[in-house]
């Protein structure tokens, strides 16, 4: 029978606590969310063109890339 707590450990079979605060250092600490407000207009620029190229490459996908050539 197979130990349901066999992923609780790292590769050398050490025990590792699952629930470990990411460790901060004090001396780089960033306002995340200041951060994120900044960078969010960006985001939705991109996500936008990103939309965009999507739309093109799907109408591509459905055309014919060479004379001749029919759909199946």
């Amino acid at each position: 029978m197979m130990d349901d707590d066999y992923d609780r450990g790292d590769q050398n079979g050490d025990q590792t606590d699952a629930c470990v605060e990411p460790h901060v250092d004090e001396e780089h600490d960033v306002d995340t969310e200041d951060m994120l407000r900044h960078i969010e207009p960006e985001v939705l620029l991109g996500s936008a063109k990103g939309l965009e190229n999507f739309e093109t490459l799907k109408k591509a996908a459905k055309d014919c890339m060479y004379e001749g050539c029919g759909k199946k």
